[in-house]
């Protein structure tokens, strides 16, 4: 047998439906204001992103040289023998008794940083002293990239690094 609806079960339905078509929503004028406001955000925020970027990339390549130099002072004292850091065309190589200890590292290419003097060598003693590759008191070099505050690390001719 078919039952008809009664007038409380019609009056809930409408109100149901009346309740589905006055329930808020946002206008495609709205969204369309919300992505306008998201894309002026992040046209101002790319350049800080980019030097944020530069920045970092120039602090990893301090790190790297600064490890190397350590790398060759201690090798140095280790060995009881020389030990050389050489910068030749913004790549880094650490040797000592005539073996490699660090592969090659290009700051060139992995990090787009540059460093002056291009073409140096740094000798360690056995004692950790410099001894070659250092005239006058210390040396400075400086790390720069494009976009970047540029670095410098010196070397003292007691081996100190200060950066």
């Amino acid at each position: 047998m078919m039952s008809f609806p009664t007038d409380a079960q019609r009056s809930s339905r409408a109100a149901h439906r009346a309740a589905w078509r006055a329930r808020p929503a946002f206008s495609l004028v709205e969204v369309l204001v919300v992505i306008v406001m998201i894309s002026l955000m992040s046209l101002v925020a790319a350049p800080r992103f980019a030097r944020g970027n530069a920045s970092r990339q120039l602090e990893s390549a301090r790190l790297r040289f600064v490890t190397a130099l350590a790398t060759a002072r201690q090798a140095a004292i280790q060995k009881g023998t020389g030990a050389t850091l050489t910068v030749s065309s913004n790549r880094l190589t650490v040797t000592a008794g005539g073996a490699s200890l660090i592969s090659p590292v290009p700051l060139d290419t992995l990090y787009e940083v540059s460093i002056s003097p291009a073409n140096a060598a740094i000798t360690f003693s056995g004692r950790g002293f410099v001894s070659s590759g250092i005239s006058g008191v210390s040396q400075r070099f400086i790390l720069s990239r494009s976009r970047a505050t540029p670095d410098t690390v010196t070397i003292t001719r007691t081996g100190m690094i200060r950066q």
